[in-house]
């Protein structure tokens, strides 16, 4: 999941002709005259969706977003130890 694409699509974006912008990282399999945006140094595609398609890849995102951050959250707590409980006594 690219972060960055994910708070791209986060807010509709409207087009003038009532379409949506939607983001995703570039990978060479694009046409030449596709719209690029630079954002801190990498390159995403801008396509234009209906509002229907924006808010079915959108649900998508944040499904795979959720998924791999509770899958960040459980490996990273997997490697924690436990904090114990000493008595100073």
């Amino acid at each position: 999941m690219d972060i960055t694409a994910y708070w791209l699509n986060k807010k509709l974006k409207r087009t003038k002709d009532g379409k949506c912008y939607y983001y995703y990282p570039y990978t060479r399999c694009e046409i030449d005259d596709t719209q690029t945006v630079y954002v801190d140094g990498k390159e995403y595609i801008r396509i234009e969706v209906t509002e229907e398609q924006w808010k079915a890849l959108t649900k998508e995102d944040n499904k795979e977003y959720n998924s791999d951050r509770r899958a960040h959250n459980k490996d990273w707590t997997a490697d924690t130890p436990k904090i114990q409980k000493i008595d100073d006594d």
